[in-house]
């Protein structure tokens, strides 16, 4: 390097040579997979003089891994039926893209649960879950489905702990095949129910209060049948066990407090496991958390007293910002609208129509019973803020006319209708037995009205002419009703 005024650096993935005096100089490398070298050129006072050159390689990216989502549920072979997938692990991207087996798509934040119904004689199919990284990178994973046709089996039942304490927090898992549900007994109460994955399901359940030995049953349902497993366990002593309250969902950056057992009498460790590689072994029965990253986390518990080892946890869905609401969609027709918008990273999503009544979810059908102009708000929340979208409707009087069909003062709108019928008095707000009845005088629909006004339901009957029975305190009226 002696005698070196200046280096030139020929770099084969650009055209232009780099200058530089120091022989450590940084490069940015490619972007793209391939072979590549690099050749120095020492400058001085004589010739110039090129050294050996640099050969390296830039390897293909691949997506990260993923694990594939879990299916709750699985379909009866002669009826179809709902099955619930659900992605497993922190949130590695903001949503997931669900292609259907008709082809059909839907994209839903990585918290939410996509609902599937497999219709009746599929035996098996698939879902794919494409998880979309970026700059080109991108994961499918095929979901499989298969419906079942043979009884539920039962192979392993697990309980614990035991013995414990009254009230302990148990823990039960249960696995076998063609298992859809489980529902727990104790006697002839039901203490706990679960939805089956394809390797069975689990659960929590409380202990009795009071000391004893109990006997659990297990009851797995299956499209051709059930199967039943016990398990005993001796409650006993006094004393604390494992259990915590804490918001279902967070910020990043914002303390979480879990809040836990407001006594430690006979409690010898305590142990805190966060979900997000961060734990406690401090003697803290309520300590204070902060998550620096957003996803799905499972918190832990773990506690020794004088009842023994026992745990509980709960999850907990921490937020990377405030949500995001887009595509607001209103259609209006006469006086009912319908509604819809796109929501990410929120908890909930609550609609204000501007009359007073509000709903919640990110669809659904309003009716208006008076003319005028109203702004629809559509509020999407969780703990990190809330985003607003908003859109005006009007409703006119001739919107309302022939929609309304009404008998001592009591109103049904609309009229004719296709789902839901509002009814409606302009004194009477109390209670009402609602019966329907078509042209041939059968019961056909029925219903009770905690007050009034109050919605009916009448979507599934057949298009026609109905009579609509109100029975309240103040005698019987009926209405007139035509189903589209």
């Amino acid at each position: 390097m002696q005698n070196t005024t200046y280096i030139a650096w020929n770099l084969s993935w650009i055209p232009d040579t780099v200058y530089g005096v120091r022989p450590d100089t940084s490069f940015q490398l490619p972007s793209t997979p391939g072979t590549y070298t690099i050749t120095p050129t020492l400058h001085g006072c004589g010739a110039p003089q090129s050294l050996s050159p640099l050969t390296f390689s830039v390897p293909a990216s691949s997506p990260p891994f993923v694990s594939s989502p879990v299916v709750y549920g699985a379909p009866c072979l002669s009826t179809g039926g709902d099955v619930r997938i659900v992605p497993v692990g922190p949130s590695v991207v903001d949503s997931v893209l669900y292609i259907l087996p008709n082809g059909a798509q839907q994209k839903l934040p990585w918290a939410d649960t996509l609902v599937y119904s497999v219709p009746a004689g599929v035996a098996a199919t698939s879902v794919l879950a494409v998880f979309d990284f970026g700059c080109g990178l991108r994961r499918v994973q095929a979901v499989s489905i298969s419906a079942l046709t043979a009884p539920a089996q039962i192979n392993n039942l697990f309980l614990s702990p035991s013995p414990a304490c009254p009230n302990t927090n148990a823990y039960w898992s249960l696995s076998g095949a063609n298992i859809q549900s489980v529902a727990v007994y104790l006697g002839s109460t039901q203490v706990a129910t679960a939805i089956a994955s394809s390797w069975g399901a689990n659960g929590n359940l409380i202990y009795p209060a009071t000391p004893g030995t109990y006997t659990y049953m297990f009851v797995a349902r299956g499209c051709g049948g059930y199967d039943t497993a016990y398990a005993t366990v001796t409650v006993q002593g006094t004393g604390v066990v494992a259990s915590f309250t804490a918001p279902g969902s967070a910020c990043v950056g914002q303390p979480v407090t879990f809040t836990g057992p407001s006594s430690s009498a006979g409690v010898t460790s305590v142990y805190w496991n966060f979900g997000d590689g961060s734990t406690s072994s401090s003697f803290t029965l309520s300590p204070t958390h902060t998550y620096t990253a957003p996803g799905l986390y499972t918190v832990f518990l773990s506690l020794s007293s004088s009842c023994g080892f026992t745990s509980y946890s709960q999850p907990i869905q921490v937020y990377g910002g405030a949500p995001t609401l887009s595509g607001l969609n209103i259609n209006t027709s006469g006086a009912t609208i319908t509604y819809a918008v796109s929501a990410t990273d929120y908890d909930s999503v609550k609609w204000f129509f501007g009359d007073g009544n509000t709903a919640l979810g990110l669809s659904g059908s309003h009716t208006y019973t008076a003319s005028g102009t109203y702004t629809v708000q559509a509020i999407a929340y969780n703990p990190c803020g809330t985003d607003t979208v908003q859109q005006s409707v009007t409703i006119t009087a001739a919107s309302l006319a022939g929609r309304v069909a009404s008998v001592e003062g009591w109103l049904a709108y609309p009229n004719p209708a296709q789902d839901v019928v509002v009814l409606s008095h302009p004194v009477y707000q109390g209670p009402a037995e609602v019966r329907v009845f078509d042209v041939a005088g059968r019961l056909v629909r029925s219903a009770s009205l905690a007050k009034v006004p109050g919605e009916l339901r009448v979507g599934g009957l057949p298009a026609g002419l109905y009579s609509v029975h109100l029975r309240t305190d103040e005698g019987v009226a009926v209405l007139r009703l035509v189903v589209e």
